[in-house]
């Protein structure tokens, strides 16, 4: 049955231009009051769909429903979603009460309500006292907020940011995407939120849509896809780049040999063959390192670079095949020292 908690529903989006699919068969739901992020990388088409929900552009096929009642033939102004781009779009002549207030103004709000909403907005992001600044003399992260007040303003019932954060640097990044979580989750807004950085999708969502070339990799949870990614792409793409071709040897339980030895993993795989070919990827974070192991799931090779990360050291290991493997360690361990090295069943997928 669907969730009767989804107040948009996107439904088998297509898209073409010039000749290239840059949407094919998108779906997904959006809950009330949730934050879903649109990861991917430049290209995949993240962009794309946030302009067909907002009206901007026409899908070929597919539906966009809010509350189960097609928005297809609503025009932008009638949809009542704000759509905030990474660019901010600040009138530099304007100061923040104007900037925030342009858009009431352009839909004939009477003044009285106009103030009464953009005092409301400024206050959501914390920039009341700002109100009579120029946009010209505001730092990135403050005309990111004024940007914010100005989506917040029209009271819209869903809110769609594009790379909002991408002109900021690393440190502001972080800050500003714990306080827009928890300031979208106080208003419980439903909002789509596009980026093509990870660690600020992990921080800001509460669920992950992952694109690639038009088409959703995976959905779900942060947790449930950094546990499992359901493709070797997506694997990559998320950072493990551990691997290791081997060939299956038993499949229940799922046993690989590979140029390191036996590895088993609890990874489910359907439809596997003795003596497929297969690829298996090593998670990093609970690896161990052992003395002397006969039980499979070890590599073993020399030590070439020591990096220290706060929760650890990150280790590299040179393999006899010539390949490296990385794993976090809380010992620093001496470049050039020969180690055996336990990833445990858990922390193995096998991708066919």
């Amino acid at each position: 049955m669907p969730d009767v908690q989804a107040v948009l529903k996107v439904v088998d989006i297509h898209k073409h231009y010039e000749g290239q699919s840059l949407l094919c068969g998108v779906s997904f739901e959006v809950q009330a009051g949730e934050i879903l992020c649109l990861l991917g990388s430049s290209g995949s088409g993240k962009s794309t769909l946030l302009r067909i929900i907002a009206g901007l552009e026409t899908a070929e096929r597919g539906n966009i429903l809010w509350g189960g009642q097609s928005m297809d033939d609503l025009p932008v102004h009638q949809r009542n979603f704000s759509l905030m781009f990474q660019e901010y779009a600040l009138f530099p002549h304007m100061n923040v009460f104007s900037n925030v207030a342009f858009g009431l103004r352009m839909r004939g709000i009477s003044e009285g309500i106009i103030s009464k909403r953009v005092e409301q907005a400024l206050a959501m992001v914390d920039m009341s006292a700002f109100k009579n600044r120029r946009v010209t003399d505001l730092s990135g992260g403050e005309q990111q907020r004024v940007a914010l007040a100005r989506a917040l303003a029209p009271e819209p019932r869903l809110l769609m940011l594009d790379e909002p954060l991408g002109a900021l640097d690393r440190s502001l990044k972080e800050q500003l995407s714990s306080e827009l979580r928890t300031l979208l989750h106080r208003l419980g807004i439903p909002a789509i939120y596009v980026t093509h950085d990870q660690q600020e999708a992990f921080t800001v969502s509460d669920r992950l849509v992952i694109l690639h070339e038009g088409k959703i990799q995976q959905q779900g949870t942060t947790k449930d896809i950094l546990s499992h990614p359901a493709s070797l792409w997506l694997a990559e793409f998320l950072g493990f780049t551990n691997q290791l071709r081997g060939e299956v040897k038993t499949v229940f339980p799922l046993k690989i040999e590979t140029s390191q030895g036996l590895f088993q993993t609890n990874n489910l795989v359907f439809n596997i063959k003795l003596g497929q070919k297969v690829t298996l990827v090593l998670k990093p974070e609970h690896a161990k390192v052992v003395r002397q192991n006969e039980n499979g799931n070890t590599i073993s090779g020399k030590v070439i670079d020591v990096t220290f990360r706060g929760d650890g050291y990150l280790t590299k290991i040179w393999l006899g095949s010539g390949q490296v493997v990385t794993f976090t360690s809380p010992h620093n361990h001496k470049i050039g020292s020969s180690l055996q090295v336990v990833f445990p069943p858990e922390s193995v997928l096998c991708y066919v």
